[in-house]
């Protein structure tokens, strides 16, 4: 009875996981894709380095980076609500808003670790600088700000406290 119990108010680590995974695939080829088709898109999320060598964003491409933002946003919300669906069916308890909102945090950590880890600091290490993939950026010190990307992630962590909150919330009064 005691075990019983103990399983039944705690986080699926492994539910965490797994979801976390498929997620973390799912933005890569999201961000790759994206990446491949117009990299500008994403010159806001560039170290300054390597921004300061490139013109700036048009409009155009300013508002298209907006919507690639709410791809990924949607990409994020769309899985914590489907992993936390999955959670409920697997659980023998009441899911409550504190384990919800835990369970969607730690998701997001899941993927935010990848994306320090896995598409800046090793996607931008495969990047040589004297030919790199974006044009007049050779040689930039902006390919190894490992700082930067760091800060990024803990920012992350923080927007992760609050974007959370909304697949929780739906969860718990779905």
């Amino acid at each position: 009875m005691l075990r019983r119990e103990f399983t039944t108010h705690m986080i699926y680590l492994d539910r965490v996981l797994i979801d976390g995974s498929v997620t973390s695939l799912v933005f890569t080829v999201y961000v790759v894709g994206t990446l491949r088709w117009n990299y500008r898109w994403w010159l806001s999320s560039f170290p300054p380095a390597l921004q300061d060598r490139l013109p700036p964003q048009t409009t155009h491409e300013k508002q298209r980076g907006i919507f690639v933002a709410m791809g990924t946003l949607a990409i994020f919300l769309l899985s914590m609500l489907v992993s936390l669906m999955l959670l409920k069916d697997r659980s023998s308890s009441e899911l409550t808003f504190l384990m919800a909102w835990l369970h969607t945090y730690l998701l997001w950590q899941v993927v935010n670790i990848w994306d320090l880890i896995i598409i800046d600091w090793a996607g931008f290490l495969l990047i040589d600088p004297k030919d790199p993939p974006f044009p007049g950026t050779a040689n930039s010190s902006g390919y190894r700000d490992y700082l930067f990307h760091f800060i990024g992630f803990i920012k992350g962590s923080v927007l992760g406290i609050f974007i959370s909150l909304l697949p929780a919330t739906a969860a718990f009064f779905l």
